[in-house]
């Protein structure tokens, strides 16, 4: 392998690694990268139809990491006023932290909007944010495993 390979498949670790690490864009650097590496090798290794196909993994996995927590907190009994302080919760924490600031965020953001304008008990609230920090769980489960294929498709593919 080359120098522009190894710095790929680097960057595509990173990028894996961001699917759980905080501040790193994970997918979104995984694409950046399959693109930026195409463009200089001339379309050579990837082709546009599989950038095209990470690109829209990519924007999936980005809506299903805020999907998952909605769904989560659904199943676990989250009132609309709920659901919208998670989610306004999970922006300020995402603009302040990354994605560990959204996750604490919007489990914070669930909490106080049911106790406080919901007037549900602690534990009622505490449900309902556990539903929250599931559904982010899976979502940032899910976004990893779609991840590692594409990551091990594009390893293999540069061998």
């Amino acid at each position: 392998m080359d120098n522009s390979q190894w710095i790929l498949t680097l960057m595509l670790l990173l990028g894996l690694l961001g699917t759980i690490v905080p501040l790193i864009p994970g997918m979104s650097l995984i694409f950046v990268a399959l693109l930026v590496y195409s463009w200089f090798d001339d379309w050579q290794t990837f082709s546009w139809l599989y950038l095209a196909f990470v690109g829209f993994l990519t924007t999936v996995c980005g809506l299903v990491s805020y999907g998952t927590s909605v769904i989560g907190a659904k199943k676990f009994g989250v009132s609309t006023k709920g659901l919208i302080g998670a989610l306004v919760g999970g922006v300020i924490g995402m603009l302040i932290f990354s994605v560990l600031g959204m996750a604490v965020g919007a489990v914070l953001g669930a909490i106080i909007a049911e106790l406080w304008l919901q007037k549900r008990t602690l534990t009622e609230s505490m449900t309902v944010a556990a539903g929250v920090f599931l559904g982010i769980a899976a979502g940032t489960a899910l976004q990893f495993m779609v991840a590692l294929a594409v990551v091990a498709y594009s390893i293999v593919k540069l061998l």
